[in-house]
């Protein structure tokens, strides 16, 4: 609504808020699906694609890594005009892969196959 309101500043403040509350949740399933739509937001909104890098990385060392938020990192990527910038998320889907993590065979192979 804030954006709409062309209130920029305070859209960025209540996503901010919304993931400080849900941060505070043990296990949220909602945390990194909330950092990925901000960076998104931000990219969209602000064309600043560093920043919402910044975002992402920054949710790397808070989230649990899962299919669909290492997804929606790749999809991000993919849409930034060249250089890209994968080096940090090489580490986290070489993470997520690894017969020891907590995905499952499908997801692991499936976020595998995306990120070539």
């Amino acid at each position: 609504m804030e954006r709409r309101l062309g209130k920029l500043e305070d859209a960025f403040s209540l996503y901010e808020q919304a993931i400080a509350i849900e941060k505070g949740k043990e296990h949220s399933q909602t945390l990194p699906m909330m950092y990925a739509q901000y960076s998104r937001f931000s990219y969209l909104v602000s064309g600043n694609a560093e920043k919402a890098r910044e975002i992402l990385i920054g949710a790397l060392d808070q989230v649990q890594l899962s299919k669909p938020f290492l997804e929606a990192i790749i999809y991000f990527e993919t849409i930034l005009p060249p250089p890209k910038q994968i080096g940090y998320l090489e580490s986290s889907v070489d993470k997520f892969i690894a017969p020891n993590s907590d995905g499952s065979a499908a997801d692991r192979e499936d976020v595998s196959s995306i990120f070539l």
